[in-house]
């Protein structure tokens, strides 16, 4: 005989009653009138043999610390009130207040291109990584894993860099055939046709480039350390110079 039953876990599941009704009742009442514990032999079956094959979380969990070290907090930087750790200088922040940095509220011009709904702001905005580089005072070199940065075989992008990472300032034209980047553009800055500049925008989006980079020039001319590499393209034998 079959029995349906309909509730929100099992709904139309039929279960069939077991054929062998003795079964279930051989050991009905057996411990009802004694007291004695009963005692479950824990003994691992010796018919389950072990394997050698390695079991891959393994090498997953096989460098996990075992302990913690945590910094002490410390105290903020008296100067800029940057999060600071323990075991820093105290000259590592601001020379302990020797630097000045200057104070620069944020310019009309450079609010509009991040808040207009004008072409030329969404320009900006959408590709804001390719300007950031393109101004950058340095560009950043690092031993980069390739492995993990391979989207095709690796899934999402991670920029993993390992051992030692810095910035270069590089060489200021001693390069021969290679064209400026980075800091070296900006001692061209005061050449109205920005020729240098425009050489690095992208064919596919020229004019657009174009108009973003020379707003973003107009606004840097108020910026006091772009202004000071700025007149360094107006000394003689710029080849002698070097930062």
């Amino acid at each position: 005989m079959s029995e349906v039953i309909d509730n929100e876990d099992d709904e139309g599941v039929v279960f069939k009653e077991d054929e062998e009704e003795d079964e279930g009742y051989l050991f009905t009442g057996q411990y009802d009138d004694t007291d004695d514990d009963i005692e479950i032999d824990g003994a691992q079956d010796d018919s389950i043999v072990s394997t050698d094959i390695p079991d891959p979380y393994d090498k997953v969990y096989s460098n996990i610390p075992k302990e913690t070290h945590m910094l002490k907090p410390v105290d903020n930087c008296g100067h800029c009130t940057a999060k600071k750790f323990e075991y820093e200088p105290l000259g590592f922040c601001y020379r302990n207040g020797k630097i000045k940095l200057s104070h620069q509220d944020t310019i009309p011009e450079l609010r509009k291109l991040w808040e207009s709904a004008d072409a030329d702001a969404r320009h900006f905005r959408d590709n804001i990584r390719f300007l950031n580089g393109h101004f950058s005072f340095t560009s950043l070199y690092c031993c980069l894993d390739n492995m993990t940065t391979n989207m095709r075989d690796c899934g999402i992008y991670t920029f993993r860099a390992h051992g030692i990472m810095y910035h270069n300032i590089r060489s200021f034209g001693r390069e021969v055939g290679v064209e400026r980047k980075h800091l070296e553009l900006y001692f061209y800055d005061a050449d109205p046709s920005l020729e240098h500049r425009y050489r690095r925008c992208r064919k596919e989006q020229l004019e657009k480039d174009k108009d973003v980079i020379k707003q973003l020039v107009g606004i840097l001319k108020g910026n006091p350390y772009s202004e000071n590499l700025r007149s360094m393209g107006h000394v003689e034998n710029l080849d002698h110079y070097r930062i």
